[in-house]
């Protein structure tokens, strides 16, 4: 027989060890994880981040502001001369970019019924894109399916840099380039290069349910590698001018991170997710400058 004492301890004993089984049943609490380089005295935390995300997108970004405490600068990917917006505004009013014929009469029938099923599932009419080149109508069209499904682009790292500035971290861009030589190379490409970079921002369009994939594995700690994509690789073959921008790009970002490594403390990287990871991405610039990677860490 128990007396009431040691039944009150028996059974906390039971509720406690049914607390720790459930525990361990349950998932550990997951974030993003990172890359680690150090150099004597230096060290830099890169954080690759998706481009893609719902619009109000949760992840747990406390050991990013961990990180932000006391870092000497928060390296962030290399800036436009000029604000993005402009740039944007540029590419809607370049003149070279408009076309006589209405968009569509001008697709052979398995490119305009692709580009037709998308505009027609964001509940837009042909009018729209009607007097833009091929490419230039697969930027807007990219533009207005994003906002039609409540997705943003670029999110993530903006909310990193958000948290940088709470914290009273400067930034420090990886460099700059020029925007406006992509609108002219987009001007003179012919109407088959045309067709070839639309084709790319409607396949690009059509991979959104697997990047968002991406985004939320992402926000549990785990990485998908981003393999060479033969859509893109087609346009970059038609339109090397934004080829040699995403390298010049890529190359900047690797370089910032190496440098850092030169000055002692500890410096905070976010670069985009994909670029990080891809073939000849910023992780294997950083290794070909004899840095070691690590394996994703916390």
């Amino acid at each position: 027989m128990l007396f009431p004492n040691q039944r009150t301890a028996r059974g906390a004993r039971v509720l406690a060890l049914a607390a720790a089984l459930l525990c361990a049943a349950l998932p550990a609490k997951s974030a993003p994880t990172w890359w680690h380089f150090t150099s004597g005295r230096s060290e830099v935390w890169l954080i690759g981040a998706p481009n893609l995300t719902p619009k109000d997108f949760n992840w747990d970004s406390h050991v990013v502001e961990q990180r932000l405490k006391g870092a000497n600068a928060l390296i962030i990917e290399p800036q436009t001369k000029g604000s993005l917006q402009m740039v944007g505004d540029l590419f809607g009013a370049a003149k070279g970019l408009r076309s006589d014929a209405p968009l569509e009469t001008t697709l052979p029938p398995p490119l305009r019924q692709h580009f037709q099923a998308i505009r027609t599932s964001i509940g837009q009419g042909p009018g729209k894109y009607a007097g833009w080149k091929a490419a230039a109508a697969g930027f807007f069209l990219t533009n207005d399916y994003l906002k039609a499904q409540n997705l943003e682009a670029g999110q993530t790292i903006k909310d990193v840099r958000r948290m940088a500035r709470s914290a009273g971290v400067h930034e420090q861009p990886s460099g700059s380039y020029e925007g406006i030589p992509i609108i002219a190379a987009a001007e003179r490409l012919n109407t088959a290069g045309q067709q070839t970079c639309l084709a790319a921002f409607l396949h690009d369009i059509d991979q959104t349910p697997a990047r968002l994939r991406v985004a939320q594995d992402w926000s549990r700690g785990i990485i998908h590698p981003n393999p060479t994509d033969p859509a893109d690789q087609a346009c970059f073959t038609v339109m090397p001018q934004v080829k040699n921008l995403n390298d010049h790009v890529i190359g900047s970002e690797a370089d910032a991170v190496v440098d850092a490594l030169k000055r002692p403390g500890r410096s905070v990287a976010v670069f985009d997710l994909g670029a990080t990871v891809m073939p000849g991405g910023i992780l294997d610039r950083i290794r070909a400058h004899g840095v070691a990677v690590s394996a994703p860490v916390p």
